[in-house]
This record gives structure tokens, sequence and C-alpha cells, in this order.
């Protein structure tokens, strides 16, 4: 397992962020999981990889390119630092209120309104086409659209009276094989005191777990939790909450968090993942060259898109 991930970072940190299709061809000539298995990953290894790419992505090893994935993991400074927690990690700042906080804030404040005739496009590429209209797209731009797919992410949180995995020596972060929660994470606020866990629920584990009524899916995460932190705490209390969030029934994401390509296409279409169509503007998380799938990336991308709207822009 180590070994495997030290291959990842290693080969990540060859990646050139500005141009992938020029790094080597050949991982964009097979899967991700075609490219672990290359590599001589035992199962254990490849149960590991497919907890990175659910966590990450809601998605398999087998829905994207090798170098799609190493680009995303180098767009974030490489794969170690993108997982933890630590200062600079992909974890390490969190939004207590959420981010739908930043709207009503903004609107609450004073602003700047500035005109200009072009538009931007913020939507994810899954869905050019709904907007925009494949057939008036560029052949690689539309090609991106079509191949482009969105992961399968539940988030359930699950919200106690108390920090009891703290107080048994637990930092409650969890990564399973098993189903159907891939990860857990401490997502308690004790300013607040609000005491909770984060439960992600993805990939093609995710589809199946949404199949079952809402008291069968809580059921079966409450019943992992127990599975999980039990051993180490003579067990586990009932929660004084449940909620959960879909993203594919969200209908201005209907998926989560970043669309993935398959083979083939970043080498072939990559180019015109960020090129204007006239006077429309594509933004985006996916569209930045630094955190794709993050919030600081979709931050950046709106940056980059205003100043290409309007170069005065700063």
């Amino acid at each position: 397992m180590i070994l495997i991930r030290d291959l990842f970072e290693k080969t990540c940190q060859t990646i050139d962020i500005h141009n992938p299709a020029s790094s080597d061809e050949t991982l964009d000539n097979c899967t991700l999981e075609d490219w672990v298995k290359q590599h001589g990953a035992e199962q254990s290894a490849l149960a590991s990889v497919k907890v990175w790419t659910r966590a990450m992505l809601g998605l398999e090893p087998s829905d994207m390119s090798a170098l799609f994935f190493l680009d995303y993991c180098k767009s974030g400074g490489g794969l170690i630092q993108m997982r933890p927690e630590k200062e600079n990690g992909g974890q390490y700042f969190r939004l207590t209120r959420g981010e739908g906080n930043f709207p009503v804030q903004i609107k609450a404040g004073t602003y700047l309104k500035t005109t200009r005739n072009s538009s931007y496009f913020a939507w994810s590429r899954r869905f050019i086409d709904r907007r925009v209209g494949c057939s008036q797209l560029s052949t690689a731009k539309a090609q991106l659209s079509k191949a482009a797919k969105l992961g399968y992410q539940v988030k359930v949180i699950l919200l106690y009276a108390s920090l009891w995995w703290r107080a048994h020596g637990l930092c409650g972060l969890l990564q399973s094989f098993e189903s159907p929660v891939c990860i857990t994470r401490d997502s308690s606020v004790e300013e607040q005191k609000q005491y909770s866990l984060t439960c992600f629920i993805s990939g093609k584990l995710g589809i199946a777990f949404s199949t079952g009524t809402q008291q069968a899916r809580f059921d079966s995460v409450l019943e992992q939790i127990k599975r999980g932190y039990g051993p180490f705490t003579g067990g586990v209390p009932e929660p004084l909450a449940i909620t959960e969030h879909e993203w594919s029934k969200d209908q201005w994401a209907q998926g989560c968090p970043c669309p993935a390509l398959p083979p083939g296409v970043m080498t072939g279409f990559g180019h015109a993942l960020r090129t204007s169509h006239g006077k429309i503007h594509f933004v985006g998380t996916e569209t930045s060259f630094e955190w794709k799938g993050y919030m600081d990336g979709a931050v950046r991308s709106g940056e980059t898109g205003a100043k290409g709207g309007h170069p005065d822009h700063e």
C-alpha cells in the first residue's frame, strides 16, 4: 500500500498542470484502475485507491484515466498534501455555516456592479449542452462535455451530545473498504457546541446505498460506525440527529464534486477546457489549474474568467 501511495505521489509531481497532455501519453491511454494493476498493486492497495477516488471524486478508478487523477492530485500539491487536515492540506479549512452563506453576506454588503458584453458559464462542463448546445460548440469542447462524468456522493452527518470519540483518543477519521461509508471525518465546531461526524458514501457503493429507504440508509451508516469505532470506545452512543445531502438530486450540482474524464479525452480534447466560445467564458472549479474540485479552485477560476471577459478587471 505504501509503495502505491509513493508511486502516486512521485508520478503526479511530474505532471505539468498547465499542460498535462505533455506528460507521459500512456497515462491517458488507460484507466486509473488498470494503471494501478500494471504496477503490481494487490487487492488491499487497489481497495485503498478506490477509497481515494470515491472520497475525492465520487467515482471508481475505472471511471477515469490515470492522467486525469494524477493531474487532479498535482493541482492540489500532490496526493499526500490533498488528503490530510494539516496546514495547507485539502481538509485544513472548513466553512462552519456552509458556502451558501457567502451570497447572503455579499447581498447584505456593498458591492460594485460593472457591465460587459460577455457571459459566464459556471455550471459543470457536464451540462454545457443543456445551456449552450453542443452542436454550437467546437468539436473539442463538445467532446469534453459529452465525456465528462460527475461523481455520486451522499453526505450523512451524525450529531452527538459529546465528543465521545475524542474522549477515547480517536481523531474521528475513518477510512473503510466496506459499504456504505468510505470515509468519515470529525466535523465538530466546539465553539458552537456542535459535535458531529460527517460520513461520505460515494461511487458505486453510494448508488446502491441510495436505493434503500431513508431509515435503512441511516441504519446502515450507524451500524458501520459502531463496527468501526465500537471496539476502541466500548460502545457508540446514539446520535441526537441525522441529516443527509445527496448531490445528484441537487438541481444546481447534479453530482459532486468535479467532472472526471475517461481515457483519451485529456490528450485529445483537454486543450479546449478553458477556451471561450464567442463571448461566453467558462469558469468552474474544474477549469482551475490549482485545487480542482475545491472551493479554492472555484474562486481562482472565477477570477481568471472575470479577467478574460473584462481584461481591466483586477
